[in-house]
């Protein structure tokens, strides 16, 4: 049987993929009294995706001009990529607008496309 997460992950390494790729999360910790703010926790994942315009997966009503569209085989990550999250692609850093996970009858999906934002 054809194992689609790794089909899938090496598909886009053989595509237009850039090595300089973070996908990076922030998420707020406890409240530290002496700078005021709470602590932050990030965490990168280094990756290789296909960027390409954006299609018709995600709403109109969402996509704006200069939106791009980025695919992540499912197996270079850990975590499901969140609606807030950073895309850093060399010195240019693009916020997560939406998420569109893909299942090829299995339970875990096997991509994520990603809508973005500068």
């Amino acid at each position: 049987m054809l194992n689609y997460a790794k089909f899938i992950s090496k598909f886009i390494g053989s595509l237009n993929a850039l090595s300089e790729v973070t996908l990076r999360r922030t998420v707020d910790g406890a409240y530290d009294a002496t700078t005021g703010a709470p602590t932050q926790a990030v965490t990168d994942y280094f990756i290789n995706v296909n960027i390409g315009p954006v299609t018709d997966k995600f709403d109109p009503n969402l996509v704006q001009s200069g939106d791009m569209e980025i695919n992540i085989a499912a197996e270079q990550l850990e975590a499901f990529p969140l609606a807030g999250d950073r895309l850093i692609l060399g010195d240019t850093i693009y916020v997560v607008v939406d998420v569109k996970p893909v299942y090829v009858g299995i339970d875990a999906p096997i991509l994520y496309t990603l809508l973005v934002r500068k």
